[in-house]
């Protein structure tokens, strides 16, 4: 069954944001190339008051190839340096509704 993977991320310095998005396409670069990773989009924050400075949304064929893509790559571990901060909240769903 396709599993839907968001991940929300936040209390990233503002004068890093750039450097935080810059490693972030690198790792995702790295996801994508993942057997079962089907679509990627990641976004940034409209406007500094956002509670979430961005987002991140994959689509995989299954939880087991998200699983195994976490584990060969080690996005989380990529993305934290010292004195960052980043918090990473990953959520997982499966499609409800579609319109």
């Amino acid at each position: 069954m396709a599993i839907t993977l968001v991940n929300l991320f936040n209390h990233i310095p503002e004068d890093r944001l750039d450097a935080f998005e810059a490693r972030w396409a690198e790792v995702a670069k790295q996801m994508q190339a993942q057997p079962g990773a089907i679509t990627f989009h990641f976004y940034r924050a409209a406007g500094p008051d956002q509670e979430f400075q961005f987002v991140n949304v994959t689509d995989w064929e299954s939880r087991e190839h998200l699983q195994q893509a976490i584990a060969a790559v080690n996005p989380a571990g990529q993305l934290q340096e010292p004195g960052l901060g980043v918090q990473i909240h990953p959520n997982f769903f499966t499609l409800a509704l579609e319109g």
